[in-house]
């Protein structure tokens, strides 16, 4: 059974703007893929669908279960959604409030919630940090404070948006390995085609909505005159290898 099934999926924003057109596409239990395409291809829409935020035209499964009303509790258990900016998503006094917040509104024993948070905050390299204040944390912190908060939950599918955006380079290589240890399904869209090549199996580039293609990171990145007719650039680490094959 696939972690993540979606078929036929059209979504349009109020005013008639089509964000997703017919998209159909099926990610295997534990598999790690990068989301890619322009600015505006639907990316960030498709995410918002897959734990029921978004309710388009078509189906979405979630480990074979229906993303719809009598589901949709169940569907965010297993789905947790990292927003690309981290703000959106931490909103308590301390961080520790903030990682406790899920647990708490699930109803999870007390006793064992101080436990389930210092642990989620170990597992993002951020130990000790309960008492400090979201606001106050850098970039790369918030971040890591907002995945805590959905590892806290035991997610079997991690959808993030733009992980590594607005990263400096220290905070961005903590997030990938990070990312890359998870032993859970990742869907991440992303404009960050290294940390695609270094720690995807599989690629999907989609634009306008649609499909445009699906495959190995390498293949499909070294592919540039289908990127640059989808807004997009051959990373730097295979350019070399793109010109030699010219």
């Amino acid at each position: 059974m696939a972690a993540i099934s979606v078929h036929n999926l059209t979504y349009a924003y109020p005013g008639g703007r089509r964000a997703l057109d017919g998209l159909s596409f099926e990610i295997g239990q534990g598999e790690r893929v990068a989301l890619v395409g322009p600015n505006g291809a639907g990316k960030s829409t498709l995410l918002l669908h897959l734990n029921g935020i978004y309710r388009g035209q078509g189906e979405v499964f979630i480990h074979g279960a229906p993303v719809d009303r009598s589901h949709l509790k169940a569907v965010r258990c297993q789905v947790g959604l990292l927003f690309q900016n981290p703000d959106d998503q931490l909103f308590m006094p301390t961080v520790g409030e903030d990682v406790a917040f899920g647990p708490m509104n699930l109803e999870m024993a007390p006793e064992r919630i101080p436990r389930k948070v210092s642990e989620a905050l170990a597992e993002v390299g951020l130990a000790g940090y309960e008492d400090r204040e979201p606001y106050h944390l850098s970039g790369g912190e918030k971040k890591r404070v907002a995945l805590a908060g959905l590892l806290v939950m035991e997610p079997s599918i991690l959808a993030l948006d733009e992980p590594t955006g607005h990263l400096d380079p220290r905070s961005r290589r903590s997030l990938i390995e990070i990312l890359r240890r998870l032993p859970v399904t990742q869907i991440i869209a992303t404009h960050d085609m290294e940390m695609a090549l270094e720690i995807c199996t599989r690629a999907l580039l989609i634009d306008r909505g649609r499909l445009v293609a699906d495959g190995l990171p390498p293949s499909l990145f070294a592919d540039a005159r289908l990127l640059a007719e989808h807004g997009l650039e051959t990373p730097p680490s295979l350019r070399s290898t793109v010109l030699q094959g010219a």
